[in-house]
């Protein structure tokens, strides 16, 4: 099986082929850049829903040789005065219907959120965040944020659990 990832980055590539390996789902995996068309940080599930649908679907029709096409897609949601951050990953194939995994929302530091409320980038302040951040209670936490592996990782999973039950 041909999977398209609707992405180039390399962390997602792995993220993707460790997961079908755990599935024991033998597949190659081709990555390509599309177009997510909800900017570059999507607020509110809705909207990381819709670009890992986006990518999936672009990612499937811009392969001659791909049987799916799956989309991660990471973004921010507001829940009460809490920012958090939401993973999504979608599956688009011959079924046509997309076959979406959320991963579980992960909440950001206060520090964090509060810049968010003033509309910067959060790729940049967590990192950031982590760089001067010297409590190694939360070393664990931020390096998800950062790398997000577990969140896209489980999200993968529920997608594909869906799309193998179907």
């Amino acid at each position: 099986m041909v999977i398209s990832l609707g992405s180039t980055s390399q962390d997602k590539k792995k993220f993707l082929a460790d997961t079908l390996k755990h599935l024991k789902i033998n597949a190659e995996i081709e990555c390509l850049a599309v177009e997510s068309g909800v900017g570059e940080q999507p607020i509110g599930q809705s909207k990381v829903i819709k670009g890992a649908v986006n990518r999936a679907r672009n990612a499937f029709r811009a392969s001659a040789r791909a049987e799916l096409g799956v989309g991660l897609e990471g973004g921010l949601e507001k829940i009460g005065e809490e920012w958090f951050l939401v993973c999504v990953a979608a599956i688009y194939g011959n079924k046509r219907q997309p076959f979406v995994g959320i991963g579980s929302k992960l909440g950001l530091p206060t520090e964090v959120s509060k810049c968010i409320e003033k509309g910067l980038f959060f790729g940049k302040l967590i990192r950031e965040y982590r760089d001067n951040d010297k409590n190694s209670k939360s070393e664990e936490m931020i390096d998800e944020l950062v790398t997000r592996e577990n969140s896209f990782t489980e999200a993968i999973r529920n997608a594909f659990y869906l799309y193998l039950n179907k």
